[in-house]
């Protein structure tokens, strides 16, 4: 259980922030934090290799790999978890309003959108960088209910995917029509 003390730990709502490791002093998104010992954490890394005496819990978006649930994965999940990986990238970046953001992952799919809305070759299928984003935009949109979503294309997509999903119910009704003439 957290104590109140943790309870408005920056990670809590929106990890934009990056935490410092306490042992090895690298900064990441995703992190153990200690719920008794003010401002204590620990990168994925050290969590499994160094051992702290009070309890811990994981906060962030779970954007790094755990080494230790990596190396069981197949290949299927592993591309499933990478997906989705990328679609948390993708969301925070377009929510993101902080023009130096401190995650790289937000900065580089900054840099993806940004290319994507310029990019000449989008239209004619030849680039590379657009496609994947659009894909990425696809996975997303099949299993987004926002209103106003900021991921870009995703209104579009769902347009879409909505008349695809209307079309053949409108075909069965012009053929019932059709038959009973």
């Amino acid at each position: 259980m957290m104590s109140p003390l943790h309870s408005n730990h920056p990670c809590r709502f929106a990890c934009q922030l990056l935490c410092t490791c306490c042992e090895c002093k690298h900064r990441v998104d995703t992190h153990w934090h200690c719920t008794v010992c003010q401002d204590y954490d620990l990168c994925i890394s050290c969590y499994y290799t160094k051992n702290h005496d009070h309890p811990m819990e994981k906060l962030g978006l779970g954007l790094e790999d755990d080494p230790q649930s990596t190396a069981a994965q197949s290949q299927e999940e592993s591309r499933r978890l990478s997906i989705q990986r990328n679609i948390q990238y993708l969301i925070l970046a377009c929510q993101c309003r902080d023009a130096n953001c401190p995650l790289p992952s937000c900065q580089k799919m900054k840099r993806v959108v940004h290319h994507t809305k310029g990019c000449k070759r989008k239209s004619t299928g030849r680039c590379p960088v657009c496609r994947q984003l659009i894909a990425l935009c696809c996975y997303h949109a099949k299993r987004c209910h926002e209103n106003y979503c900021p991921v870009p294309f995703c209104f579009n997509i769902r347009q879409k995917l909505r008349q695809q999903q209307l079309q053949p119910r409108q075909a069965q009704v012009l053929h019932r029509r059709m038959a009973s003439v």
